[in-house]
């Protein structure tokens, strides 16, 4: 399995030492610049075009919903561990917590993530696809984010570039008390975190992970 290793160490993160920005436009096309990791999401019809050595790659039906599972990475590494969420679902997918989480309230511990991930629609203009962060309460009652999508992506003509989407797919949004609360990735709060996958005809999504920054939401009316 190919990995990525996040140049941070275990201490940065018990003490919420975050790694500086870097040019948000240092590649021309939207996105951070230096090292990052790929997860390239196809959307394929009938479960052609999968291949299972696909070491960055997660295939989904071109039409239709399909889950992703998160699983919580032991160091701050991602990797796909399961690429067919054709034939064999859900897709599985390891990545490590967004920041420092609270043992009291399951919240981070600051106002900004470890890491932050930017996705982009590519391939042949048309099609769009949707990404909402999920997991389960204690009673095993299914909660999703409030944003009905949290993530869009639609490829018309022209350039495509790469949107920062950390605060839809790091963190499960929910209403308490007529405000926002999110809670991040891996939040003792919640269980089976997962992303429901909604694909109309993009065949392929790309999500990057880079070593940057991003802030955590903040509460808003809901």
């Amino acid at each position: 399995m190919k990995r990525f290793v996040l140049a941070v160490v275990a201490a940065a993160l018990a003490t919420s030492t975050l790694l500086a920005p870097v040019a948000l436009a240092g590649n021309g096309n939207g996105a951070p610049s230096g090292p990052h990791f790929d997860l390239n999401i196809h959307g394929v019809a009938k479960g052609q075009g999968f291949n299972g050595n696909n070491q960055n790659e997660i295939f989904v039906p071109l039409y239709g919903k399909c889950d992703i599972s998160l699983l919580q990475a032991t160091t701050y590494d991602f990797g796909v561990l399961n690429p067919d969420c054709v034939n064999n679902p859900p897709a599985e997918f390891e990545l490590p917590a967004p920041c420092a989480i609270s043992s009291t309230t399951g919240l981070c511990t600051s106002t900004t993530t470890v890491y932050s991930v930017w996705d982009r629609a590519l391939a042949k203009p048309g099609g769009s696809s949707s990404t909402t962060t999920c997991a389960y309460d204690s009673t095993g009652t299914l909660v999703c984010s409030i944003n009905a999508f949290v993530s869009v992506a639609t490829r018309k003509s022209g350039k495509s570039s790469f949107a920062d989407v950390s605060g839809d797919l790091l963190f499960l949004t929910v209403c308490v008390n007529g405000k926002s609360v999110s809670y991040p990735l891996f939040s003792q709060n919640y269980d089976d975190y997962f992303w429901s996958y909604d694909n109309q005809g993009l065949r392929l999504l790309q999500l990057r992970f880079y070593q940057v920054p991003s802030n955590v939401p903040t509460s808003i009316s809901c």
